[in-house]
């Protein structure tokens, strides 16, 4: 009886290890640390873009992390939009409080009060991924190291209602060393990947 009992409180403490290491693992396609992601599609300038988005709320000292892990063009038009033209309006995009407040429920507080403080960060190295199909769908463009990037932090209040004030803390700098290839490889076969090439050469 005794070594049932005991079994079965090992059996329990495993299953709770185990649970607890799923839980703590990031979104799919996320940096480690993410503890949440969205797929959406934004539209610039006539074309569709489908971007991961993932971050980490607020904790204690640590401001809100986000960053976009992967970018597929949906759609082509004239003139053509290029995927760092794209990259960029849509950053400033999740700049405004309705994104701010989307990402963790958090609202802007008044300037008189106190500020939001947030970073974006911007891999520097990605892979092309061509999924198969007839046509070819679009290809996909997702980051392949997690350990270099460009980051920018900042601070918001709200001046007044709809009026949000954004100021950079630190402008954009770089963290780890990129050491992925500079050429932009050609489109890979279907079902395979690119090499991982550096898409985001500088942070400026």
């Amino acid at each position: 009886m005794k070594k049932i009992l005991v079994f079965f409180v090992t059996l329990t403490i495993l299953l709770l290890v185990s649970s607890s290491d799923l839980i703590s693992q990031p979104p799919s396609g996320c940096p480690p640390g993410t503890t949440n992601s969205i797929l959406t599609t934004f539209t610039i300038n006539g074309c569709d873009f489908e971007v991961q988005i993932c971050w980490r709320c607020k904790v204690t000292s640590s401001p809100l992390v986000y960053s976009i892990t992967s970018i597929t063009q949906l759609t082509f038009c004239t003139p053509t939009v290029d995927l760092l033209e794209a990259l960029d309006s849509i950053y400033v995009t999740l700049q405004n409080p309705t994104w701010l407040y989307t990402f963790c429920g958090d609202d802007i507080p008044p300037c008189s009060t106190d500020t939001y403080e947030f970073s974006e960060v911007r891999y520097n190295c990605f892979k092309k991924y061509q999924p198969s199909g007839t046509p070819l769908p679009p290809v996909r463009n997702f980051v392949c190291d997690y350990s270099t990037w460009c980051q920018k932090d900042y601070s918001a209040c709200m001046l007044s209602p709809g009026n949000m004030q954004l100021t950079v803390i630190n402008d954009w700098y770089q963290v780890g060393v990129p050491t992925c290839d500079t050429d932009e490889p050609n489109n890979p076969d279907p079902g395979k990947d690119s090499d991982c090439w550096l898409m985001k050469p500088d942070c400026d």
